[in-house]
């Protein structure tokens, strides 16, 4: 799978509310950070903590859009 349709899977699950489907790519160590006016006001680790937020957060929605508008594929060697 190409991360620009793994990009597409998890923004198709947010704006439908999956929650299982917002997780099936990610790692397992993921870690989420929330930013807004610059700050980061949330924090998660790892798969288990991303999906108790987006479970809250889910019932804070009636319906969200989210889409992309351009995807630049950075390449990072370590």
């Amino acid at each position: 799978m190409t991360y620009i349709r793994i990009i597409e899977n998890y923004i198709d699950a947010y704006n439908n509310l999956y929650i299982g489907k917002m997780i099936l790519d990610m790692h397992h160590g993921i870690k989420f950070e929330n930013v807004s006016n610059g700050e980061i006001d949330l924090t998660t680790n790892g798969i288990a903590d991303f999906r108790n937020q987006a479970e809250k957060a889910k019932t804070l929605f009636k319906e969200r859009k989210q889409k992309t508008t351009d995807i630049k594929m950075l390449i990072r060697l370590n």
